[in-house]
């Protein structure tokens, strides 16, 4: 053999034992990324390849970081769109026929405590590369967790943007129920410095919900203006029993769900976006709703709304302050709004009139005057006039202020009363760190009977408390100080230890 012959033999051999080692190397690190991803099953099958495509029959991934926690994905027919081998990014296109994704987290598992943020122009940018810039799913199948168990949908999604640059961009999910349609329709775009995001809801082909959005970035605070448009929905039976599968709500049995319904909201709010879990705390600015709610309107979490509303409020620093205000509501309480009320107290039906008072001298602050009726089983009226300081530091004032309530029976524990009737008349102020509460002349509690445990007894007891004084701190140390007198009377009280005189 020469020698050329045997260099060529040893060359080859390096280059096959390359190749292997290569492919050795390439399986070992496969297997330690499916072990660190929880990858337990991929198959792949179908490859097609060409100049300017990928086809593949189908994808099945399963993952499975954890005994209890699976994401399962099935892909069929995906098509690829890739404008040049060599440089392949940004991606051309994406389509499948069908996807199907099934989601079980693990319970008991918790995100709140990762930091909240918004992704900033170069992480949109560098999505974008990856992200196709034409992309539609015709069938898509998803299965995951919500408030009744396992909540399964299906529908249909598309998108598209501009390539490497990320906007502008547009977005659009369907979604089926039997035979009623949800159509989300999201478009973004910049203009000057400004971004826009503008969502639209359909219901059966019908526009209920629009939303208009311009963000503006200035370091790590972000001017975000808006308006949100809601008119009639008549699809309201079908889209709360849809809603209720993921929230955990029950429809109220109404004889005819409201249809007609207006609400209208606008804001210029500047969004801490550095501190994004804070809520609403990240908030400076001003919003303003309107709401016409001629027919009771369930409200997931309240109840049974209906009536008018209009404010205007501002957020300083995370407090918000209404600067107008009008309602006139009438609510019937869900039970989960007040669930540590005792169900004596617990009232059956709300009313609320708030009417603007006249104007004082001062532009700081807000009059108003307040109505408020509870009915049940312990009736309560609240009828008073309110100043409300709209700049720092906030407080609220009231004068000429009257509370009655009403008891045929209240049980406490180890106590009972019966035939109470309370009437009192207060000022006072009112703020984030104190109270100060003064009952006026005519401020007074009756009892018909008081019975504590099985000893004790007192009959028509009237308690005045005329002149009386609550003062309360709520930062440390909390106090609270009852100054004044209180004149009692009882007509009869009973007590093993009290012997007649």
């Amino acid at each position: 053999m020469t020698k050329r012959r045997k260099l060529l033999v040893w060359m080859l051999a390096g280059l096959v034992l390359l190749t292997l080692g290569s492919g050795v190397y390439a399986g070992l690190c496969w297997q330690q990324l499916k072990r660190e991803l929880g990858i337990v099953g991929l198959d792949v099958s179908g490859v097609r390849l060409s100049s300017d495509y990928v086809e593949v029959r189908q994808i099945v991934l399963i993952r499975q970081p954890s005994d209890d926690e699976r994401l399962s994905l099935t892909i069929d027919t995906l098509r690829l769109g890739i404008e040049r081998w060599w440089r392949p990014l940004p991606l051309r296109s994406l389509s499948i026929d069908h996807l199907d994704a099934q989601w079980q987290p693990a319970p008991g598992k918790d995100d709140e405590d990762e930091p909240l943020t918004l992704p900033d122009r170069q992480q949109l940018e560098h999505w974008a590369a990856w992200v196709p810039r034409n992309g539609h799913i015709a069938s898509l199948a998803v299965a995951l967790p919500c408030a009744s168990g396992i909540c399964k949908e299906q529908g249909e999604m598309s998108w598209q943007h501009a390539g490497e640059e990320a906007l502008p961009a547009t977005l659009s999910l369907q979604l089926r129920r039997h035979a009623h349609r949800l159509v989300l329709a999201l478009n973004a775009y910049e203009q000057a410095n400004e971004t826009h995001v503008d969502l639209q809801l359909q219901l059966d082909d019908w526009q209920r919900l629009s939303m208009q959005n311009q963000l503006a970035s200035d370091n790590d605070i972000t001017l975000w203006r808006g308006t949100l448009a809601m008119s009639e929905l008549p699809e309201a039976p079908w889209l709360l029993e849809w809603l209720g599968e993921w929230l955990a709500y029950e429809p109220p049995s109404l004889p005819e769900l409201p249809e007609q319904m207006r609400i209208g909201a606008g804001w210029a709010l500047h969004v801490d976006t550095e501190h994004l879990a804070g809520g609403w705390n990240v908030l400076d600015g001003e919003l303003r709703l309107s709401a016409n709610l001629p027919a009771p309107w369930p409200v997931v979490g309240i109840g049974q709304l209906q009536g008018q509303l209009d404010v205007t409020a501002k957020a300083d620093r995370g407090t918000w302050i209404p600067t107008e205000l009008g309602a006139d509501l009438q609510l019937r309480p869900a039970a989960a709004l007040i669930p540590e009320f005792p169900a004596q107290l617990r009232p059956d039906a709300l009313s609320l009139q708030i009417t603007p008072a006249p104007a004082s001298q001062s532009t700081s602050t807000l009059p108003l005057k307040v109505q408020l009726a509870a009915s049940g089983p312990t009736p309560l009226t609240l009828d008073g006039q309110f100043m409300l300081q709209t700049t720092a530091p906030y407080a609220l004032s009231f004068e000429q202020t009257r509370l009655r309530l009403q008891s045929a029976e209240l049980l406490l524990p180890e106590t009972s009363l019966k035939g109470l009737e309370s009437d009192l008349r207060l000022h006072g102020r009112a703020s984030a760190e104190a109270a100060v509460i003064r009952l006026d002349k005519g401020s007074q509690i009756a009892l018909a009977r008081l019975s504590s445990g099985t000893e004790l007894v007192a009959n028509k007891l009237q308690l005045n408390l005329s002149g009386l004084g609550i003062d309360a701190s709520f930062v440390d140390p909390q106090e609270l100080l009852v100054e004044g007198q209180a004149a009692m009377t009882i007509a009869e009280l009973r007590h093993p230890a009290l012997r007649p005189q």
